[in-house]
């Protein structure tokens, strides 16, 4: 049965993946932001750059789960709602944490001519910070916040988001494991999204990809070719969607601590990791029902809250709603020790 204990065990086994260096490198490879500008070092540096990038995004970022029932949901939305949008938008504050993943436990099928099946299911989206140094006026330089070797100090202006995929065929599994790494996709703030604006690496000329060596290390044929690139766009436009209406639920649901199953401590941790904290957000159904699932807050300590939006009334007799962004701080009493844990936060409905 699918539970949000999914999304630790994918956490624990990707993880392991990806801080091997040989493992990690591959599947970093796939997605790294190369040009066919970069020499042998530069490809190694930036492949790196972007292991380390994934494995912080798995390792330390915060954790999302969302179910099965939920996916349908959303991917119903879509059709209904959003089939017709191609341009997006990200703003600060959009995406829940600096740093993290979110791991769908549906069916989100991504076309694609590396499966037998011509697709593939969507697994998770992992997102880091986005972060320039502007060395010449004009010029941007990407890079991975706290990954330059410069004394300046990087701008963030935006998220880099990853795709997961299952990978598509046995075969693969002795290279990737189950879960192989899909698209890199730069996300500035503020900035028309859509899925032209990526293939297969990073041109900062112009903002699109250019590595056409990559097609020649997988033999494709022009036609081949060609497909993918078509396939590529409507897969960033699928990921978009279901990213604009996830983070749209879970800004106004509450999530409600969750009582820890008594199965969890089966769930592999890495070394000196304790236990997570588990945050279920329900979908609300309008009807006059007391909340169940609660737990009493324990304030023989100290947490932290994260940042998160608020609605705040605003304006000539407090008539208007506006969404305002609350900073992380720690919560509890001043004289009690502090507790910090992992949190998992599951979408359910």
């Amino acid at each position: 049965m699918a539970t949000y204990l999914n999304a630790l065990t994918f956490r624990e086994m990707f993880g392991r993946q990806l801080r091997r260096p040989d493992r990690g490198q591959a599947q970093a490879y796939i997605v790294a932001p190369l040009d066919n500008t970069m020499n042998r070092s530069e490809t190694a540096r930036m492949i790196e750059m972007v292991r380390r990038s994934l494995v912080r995004c798995v390792d330390y970022g915060e954790v999302y789960y969302v179910t099965r029932e939920m996916t349908e949901y959303m991917t119903s939305v879509i059709d209904q709602h959003l089939k017709g949008e191609h341009v997006f938008h990200l703003s600060q504050g959009d995406m829940p944490s600096l740093t993290g993943f979110v791991y769908f436990d549906g069916s989100i099928p991504l076309p694609t001519v590396y499966s037998p099946t011509g697709y593939h299911n969507l697994r998770a989206v992992l997102w880091d910070q986005y972060a320039i140094v502007r060395d010449e006026p004009g010029k941007k330089s990407p890079i991975y916040y706290g990954d330059a070797p410069t004394p300046h100090e990087p701008e963030v202006i935006g998220k880099i988001l990853y795709s997961v995929t299952d990978a598509p065929n046995p075969q693969q599994w002795e290279m990737y494991g189950p879960w192989k790494m899909r698209h890199w996709i730069p996300a500035e703030y503020e900035v028309r999204l859509d899925g032209r604006m990526i293939e297969s690496g990073f041109d900062t000329a112009n903002g699109l990809i250019r590595n056409d060596s990559r097609y020649r290390d997988l033999a494709l044929t022009d036609e081949q070719i060609e497909q993918d690139k078509l396939d590529t766009r409507v897969a960033i436009d699928t990921l978009f969607k279901i990213l604009r209406v996830w983070t749209r639920v879970i800004q106004q649901e509450i999530p409600v601590r969750h009582p820890r199953p008594s199965a969890y401590d089966k769930v592999m941790h890495k070394e000196g990791r304790p236990p997570a904290d588990v945050q279920v957000t329900h979908l609300r159904r309008y009807e006059n029902k007391p909340p169940t699932g609660l737990v009493e807050v324990d304030w023989a300590y100290r947490w932290k809250v994260k940042g998160h939006h608020r609605w705040q009334r605003v304006g000539p007799g407090r008539a208007f709603l506006r969404q305002v962004w609350v900073k992380e701080y720690t919560k509890g009493p001043a004289d009690k020790p502090l507790v910090e844990r992992d949190k998992l936060t599951s979408l359910d409905r």
